[in-house]
């Protein structure tokens, strides 16, 4: 039996749009917004940080919850994604080394509709950007006690 996925993205916003990486899988190409899987153990503000910083060279504080979604596809795959407001803090815009990834760059937020994104969030990232209609939501991180 698979298990189900957790995966948190940070919306980082600049002058020129918001922040996007571009994946090739084989000849497939798409673009997501920067972030990736919580690994065992991992609060998901400590993850997020982790593989904005892998991805894209870049030390993020993590904000507030935005938004969130799930994407279920045929027998390998069921993603819970969680989208979070994110700043920037320090380095070096660069692409991170994984293979797989191959361009990173903000991408003007009118443009967002009309590329690849996945998962098609592209709409919600526009409208609630332009209307300011991000529901604001609190992570209380890792409440377990022994």
């Amino acid at each position: 039996m698979k298990g189900v996925r957790v995966r948190v993205a940070l919306i980082i916003r600049g002058e020129e749009g918001i922040l996007l990486i571009k994946h090739k899988k084989g000849n497939d190409e798409y673009w997501l917004v920067p972030g990736g899987g919580v690994d065992f153990g991992e609060t998901m503000e400590e993850s997020a940080k982790r593989e904005f910083l892998e991805e894209t060279g870049l030390n993020v504080d993590v904000g507030r919850l935005l938004f969130t979604c799930e994407t279920i596809g045929g027998a390998n795959r069921h993603i819970i994604h969680f989208f979070f407001e994110g700043k920037v803090i320090s380095g070096d815009l660069r692409l991170g080394e994984e293979e797989n990834l191959i361009e990173l760059k903000y991408v003007k937020i009118d443009r967002i509709p009309y590329i690849r994104l996945y998962p098609k969030v592209g709409e919600k990232i526009v409208d609630s950007i332009n209307n300011n209609e991000f529901i604001p939501h609190h992570i209380h991180g890792n409440i377990w006690e022994d």
